[in-house]
């Protein structure tokens, strides 16, 4: 019995995994916050049948937008977005370094080093960002 098909079923397989599973996380995250939400409503609906006062931190969470509208931009957000990207790019050229190190016959080194350059390039314009907004102010 030959071993191709068995590594063809994983070389489509793999990538299958990993998109899913990264689309479950997201999927995850939004249901779970949903049913948070919806939990804390039939809290404050139950309270407010039986007559018992609700405390106003709950209102005041059922009142404030959610995380995504909160947030705030700045320099301060560019300078951590670009330092993530950095950070990325880093990762990837050290695992391309690795791999040359360990393998120097390995064709995908070139690979690695090369799409380090996405978010190198990403990181690299958050950071020019940061620096020509930190002393500006907003109006």
């Amino acid at each position: 019995m030959s071993e191709a098909p068995i590594v063809a079923v994983m070389g489509e397989l793999v990538p299958m995994v990993l998109f899913g599973t990264i689309g479950a996380v997201f999927i995850a995250n939004r249901y779970f916050r949903h049913k948070e939400r919806s939990q804390l409503q039939e809290t404050l609906r139950t309270a407010y049948e039986k007559g018992q006062p609700v405390q106003p931190e709950l209102l005041a969470m059922m009142q404030s937008p959610p995380r995504e509208q909160r947030r705030t931009y700045g320099p301060e957000r560019d300078l951590r977005r670009g330092l993530f990207w950095m950070a990325w790019a880093l990762a990837l050229l050290a695992a391309g370094g690795a791999m040359y190190y360990y393998d120097s016959s390995n064709d995908s080194t070139g690979g690695f080093m090369a799409f380090a350059a996405f978010p190198g390039f990403i990181g690299a314009a958050y950071l020019v960002i940061y620096f020509l907004t930190r002393g500006k102010t907003k109006s």
